[in-house]
């Protein structure tokens, strides 16, 4: 019989011919493994740096902190400090900004993306977010400074004003004078002071009024606003009659005012910041959503029923809502149940617990805390919406430690405004109106 003419046994009946295939076949795995592990060794970092981020990015409660350590630990900063700002999170963007002021510390150049980005955060929805970066832009001495602060005095929040003119004060006399003099007619005496301050710089007058003896020395106690001291009005009101009139005799000394200021001029792009979705307990237990209230304009209104000043502003927007149409929803969002610096809830101490004890404070439970609420509402006449955050997950993606915190959402549900402190009762009803109008693309 020739070679040929043996019968062959197929491969997959030797035994031998089965044993070498899996040793080869596990030696190009383990080879792949080995290079993967060898991989994963070698880009470790920028792995889990690009983990921490998506998953910074996706929160929509983290910490400032949170988000400004994923910004600093990411390998390129101004790119992490730009998806910060994009998410549009009241959170992100005040990291993102304190970011900015961190790279201009330290004298790293901006580019074109990040000028944009403080240019535009000078109108942010969130106030705290416009103050730092008109620090920023005076610092930089940016040359856009005078215009942007000029757009300021035209707000409907007195805040606002008051922050433009203390950019203002760095115009030249020429352009400084008819840009203020207008708002020697403003509502609110804290402005009208303001700008007399700043006359009397410029024009070396005397009109009879000093900060120093009428600003107040904090906010009121009780009702949480910053009235003048007393006796302060009516100097106010005395200074602004005697600045009208040295106005009116050297109006035409001076050239046009800077309030028509364009910020688009100035690259100023803003984007709408949309608030996601999110559920909390209302004071029934049944869980309550930002969505259920699409179509109207809602203002979050961030209290404890220790803070008078919050509560007193809640018995002032439950008034708004009566007089809103249906079209306006006013939420009180709760955080008593969020512990204090020293660990209590609802502003006081356990009963029986001092601060020598050793032992951690008797925490109330979350149903004492309600019941609280639901009396401190009822005792108050309060009729409107109001939510239970036990775990800070609303409070914390409006960056609401300071109380009491007011966001502004409009019927689109787009953040128009977010501050912390009060606000008297024709200022928040012009700040509603403000967010029942189309949004004004600058």
């Amino acid at each position: 019989m020739k070679p040929r003419d043996i019968p062959q046994e197929p491969v997959g009946r030797n035994p031998l011919l089965r044993v070498q295939r899996r040793i080869a076949v596990r030696r190009v795995l383990l080879a792949f493994g080995l290079m993967a592990a060898l991989g994963a060794w070698l880009f470790r970092d920028r792995m889990r740096n690009a983990v921490l981020e998506w998953g910074i990015l996706a929160n929509n409660s983290p910490t400032v902190s949170m988000v400004e350590e994923m910004i600093e630990a990411a390998p390129d900063r101004p790119a992490a400090i730009l998806s910060a700002w994009n998410t549009g999170k009241i959170v992100h963007r005040r990291a993102a900004i304190y970011e900015v002021q961190q790279l201009v510390a330290f004298s790293r150049p901006l580019s074109a993306e990040l000028k944009s980005l403080l240019r535009s955060a000078a109108f942010d929805p969130d106030l705290n977010v416009r103050e730092e970066a008109f620090r920023i832009l005076r610092r930089c001495k940016d040359t856009a400074l005078v215009s942007l602060a000029a757009a300021q005095l035209k707000d409907c929040d007195p805040e606002v004003r008051l922050l433009g003119l203390d950019y203002v004060r760095w115009f030249s006399p020429e352009v400084g004078v008819p840009t203020i003099a207008p708002l020697l007619d403003d509502s609110s005496p804290m402005v009208v002071a303001m700008v007399l301050n700043l006359l009397e710089k410029w024009t070396h007058q005397t009109f009879g009024v000093k900060l120093t003896e009428i600003a107040p020395a904090s906010d009121g106690e009780q009702s949480g606003l910053r009235d003048l001291r007393e006796g302060g009005q009516s100097k106010t009101k005395a200074g602004a009659d005697r600045a009208r009139v040295w106005w009116a005799e050297h109006r035409a000394e001076f050239g046009p005012a800077l309030l028509e200021a364009n910020p688009a001029a100035q690259g100023v792009r803003l984007e709408p910041a949309a608030v996601a979705d999110f559920e909390a307990p209302g004071l029934d237990g049944h869980m309550v959503h930002l969505s259920d209230f699409h179509g109207k304009v809602v203002l979050l209104h961030f209290w404890t029923t220790w803070c008078p000043g919050c509560l007193s502003e809640l018995q002032d927007l439950t008034g708004c809502e009566q007089k809103g149409g249906g079209r306006l929803a006013i939420i009180g969002v709760s955080l008593d149940n969020v512990p204090d610096p020293h660990g209590h809830l609802g502003g006081e101490e356990a009963e029986g617990h001092h601060e020598e004890d050793e032992h951690e404070p008797k925490r109330l439970s979350f149903e004492q805390v309600r019941e609280k609420v639901a009396r401190a509402v009822k005792d108050s006449g309060v009729n409107c919406t109001v939510l239970m955050d036990e775990h800070f997950l609303v409070g914390g993606r409006f960056n609401a430690g300071d109380l009491p915190t007011t966001v502004i959402i409009d019927a689109q549900g787009f953040i128009r405004r977010r501050f912390n402190g009060r606000r008297k009762l024709p200022v928040l009803e012009a700040m509603l109106a403000e967010a029942s109008q189309p949004r004004s693309v600058k």
